[in-house]
């Protein structure tokens, strides 16, 4: 019998494709979020985990920053990533690209975060209003915040008055003696506060009365050192005068 010639097509051995390079292949299916705005020195995270591909390939990520203040991100690969807010006196957005692929095919995506303006810290001095010479002064504003917890500093200055020795110049708390004179004075101190972004400053005055004077004691001795000689002179006279009236009654006795 004649023979019969069969022909087998030829299989190909590629696998199934994705993406645009693949016939019937699709993108990866982009989901990122991240807050709309945050407070400086906030956590923010930029999240694409969601982020899927049709064909379960494995997925690459790739974050770049595009505007804004530099910031440094926890990663540059990772599908969810983070990085702390800066601090700034005015506003400020953060951009941020994203790119993902599956080995073919690549998406794109953009991410903004609008960082609000540094606040500035509030300044709570508390002070006496007027002390005795040589008492001990405590100017106080360890009461002091900041909106954002940042760390603060402080800056005392003498600006008016007797001039005093304080206790320490960046403390939140310092103290310093009265200072003695004749007559009533007025110490006044500023306080610069700074978060290290934004600074206040309050100014603090401490009357101080005059020192006591130790010519009225003496004056007052004087006084009574100069009628206690009267009074002797006084009872002196009084009694030659007793002496003189008797002597003048008494009868004349007639010489032989």
């Amino acid at each position: 019998s004649p023979a019969v010639k069969l022909t087998v097509p030829r299989l190909s051995a590629e696998p199934r494709g994705s993406g645009k390079d693949r016939p019937g292949g699709t993108t990866p299916s982009m989901a990122s979020s991240a807050p709309s705005s945050v407070a400086a020195g906030a956590s923010v995270d930029l999240d694409a985990s969601a982020t899927s591909d049709s064909e379960d390939d494995t997925l690459t990520f790739a974050w770049a920053q595009t505007a804004g203040s530099t910031v440094t991100l926890s990663s540059a690969t990772a599908s969810s990533v983070s990085f702390t807010a800066p601090s700034a006196a005015a506003q400020d957005t953060l951009s941020f690209a994203l790119t993902v692929t599956d080995g073919v095919s690549s998406v794109e995506d953009a991410v903004s975060v609008t960082v609000e303006a540094n606040a500035a810290p509030a300044i709570v001095i508390s002070a006496p209003s007027s002390v005795a010479a040589g008492a001990s002064v405590t100017l106080d504003a360890s009461g002091s915040t900041d909106p954002e917890g940042d760390t603060l500093s402080y800056a005392w200055a003498q600006t008016s008055g007797p001039s005093v020795t304080l206790s320490s110049a960046t403390a939140a708390s310092v103290t310093f003696t009265a200072p003695s004179s004749s007559s009533p004075s007025t110490t006044a101190f500023t306080l610069t506060l700074s978060d290290g972004v934004s600074s206040v400053e309050e100014a603090v005055s401490v009357s101080v009365a005059a020192t006591a004077s130790s010519g009225s004691g003496n004056s007052s001795s004087s006084g009574r050192s100069s009628g206690g000689s009267s009074d002797v002179w006084l009872l002196i006279l009084l009694g030659l005068g007793f002496w003189w009236r008797r002597a003048s009654r008494a009868p004349l006795v007639n010489a032989p």
